[in-house]
């Protein structure tokens, strides 16, 4: 497994990001930037205060998601229970 280099550009700054997937890695900054430029509007100023903006804003929705697949998990589990109940119940 080899990690590649890849030039980005995040918040006007430029940064060398090493990892496995490269499609990922540009999806990432695209969501970041895209989180930046609503925090900021067009053209806005980029600073510490807006880049920790974007942070906590990328960390809620990536929490909510987690909480989101939690739920379904739960209903998945439920829902197995359930059929196997059920299958235990037919007769032999």
């Amino acid at each position: 497994m080899s990690s590649d280099s890849l030039e980005v550009t995040i918040g006007g700054q430029k940064l060398f990001l090493r990892g496995e997937d490269t499609a990922d890695l540009r999806e990432h900054v695209a969501q970041v930037n895209k989180t930046i430029a609503e925090i900021t509007g067009p053209g806005g100023e980029v600073n510490v205060r807006v880049a920790l903006l974007a942070a906590l804003n990328l960390a809620e929705t990536l929490a909510a998601e987690r909480r989101k697949n939690l739920q379904l998990l739960q209903n998945i589990r439920a829902r197995a229970v359930h059929i196997s109940d059920c299958i235990d119940r037919i007769p032999r």
